[in-house]
C-alpha cells in the first residue's frame, strides 16, 4: 500500500503574501507617519515659493555640503525644471557648479497615503517633516527617485527641505506627488511657501 503525503492546506499559500504585506505595511507606517509643522506657520508671514541658499562648488555628493559662504537667492516658485535643462541653475546666475539648500513648507491638504517622486540631475536629498523621504545624492544623469508611502495624519503645512547640486552640463529638478485618490503630477507652485528671514 502506497502512503500518500498529507496535503498542505490550500489556505497556506494564500496567507503568506497577506502576512508579508501586513508586516511591510506595519513597519513602513511607523517609520513614515507624518504630522504637520507645530505650530503651523502664521498665514500672514508666509511668502510664495521656497527659500534658497546657494553654495558654489563642484560637489560630487549631497553629503559633501559644508557650512561655507552661503548666498541667499531669490525664492524658487516651483520645483519644475525638466530633464535636459540648460542655462542658469534655479535662481542663480551660474550654469554649473551650484549647490542649493531649499527650505520652506508644502501644503498637504488631506490625510492618507501620499507618494512623492523627484527627477534630478545631479544629486538630491529630500526631507519632509524632518524625515528623509528621497535620497539620490550622487552625480548622475537625469534620474527619477521615488519616496516610500507617506502616511499623512492630518492636513496642513509640512516642513520641506531639498538639498540639491548640479556639477556640470545639463540639469533637472522636478518634484511630483500623488495625493490620496489622486493622480501623479508635478507639485503645483501654490503648494509651496516659506517665511522670509
Amino acid at each position: 500500500m502506497i502512503k500518500q503525503r498529507p496535503r498542505r492546506s490550500s489556505l497556506f499559500p494564500r496567507l503568506v503574501p497577506i502576512f508579508v504585506a501586513a508586516c511591510l505595511a506595519f513597519t513602513g507606517a511607523a517609520a513614515l507617519a507624518q504630522a504637520p509643522a507645530q505650530p503651523q506657520p502664521d498665514a500672514g508671514k508666509l511668502q510664495p515659493g521656497l527659500a534658497t541658499g546657494y553654495y558654489f562648488a563642484n560637489y560630487k555628493d549631497v553629503g559633501e555640503f559644508k557650512p561655507m559662504a552661503r548666498h541667499t537667492g531669490a525664492p524658487v516658485m516651483q520645483l519644475n525644471f525638466p530633464a535636459g535643462s540648460h542655462g542658469n541653475v534655479l535662481t542663480t546666475q551660474s550654469p554649473e557648479g551650484v549647490a542649493a539648500d531649499i527650505k520652506g513648507f508644502i501644503k498637504l491638504d488631506r490625510p492618507g497615503p501620499w507618494k512623492f517622486r523627484m527627477l534630478s540631475n545631479d544629486g538630491v536629498r529630500v526631507t519632509l517633516g524632518g524625515k528623509q523621504i528621497i535620497d539620490d545624492p550622487s552625480v548622475h544623469a537625469d534620474h527619477m527617485a521615488d519616496s516610500p508611502m507617506i502616511d499623512v495624519k492630518e492636513p496642513g503645512w509640512y516642513e520641506l527641505r531639498v538639498m540639491y547640486f548640479q556639477r556640470k552640463g545639463s540639469w533637472a529638478l522636478t518634484l511630483y506627488w500623488q495625493p490620496p485618490g489622486g493622480a501623479d503630477d508635478i507639485v503645483p507652485g501654490e503648494a509651496f511657501a516659506h517665511i522670509k528671514d
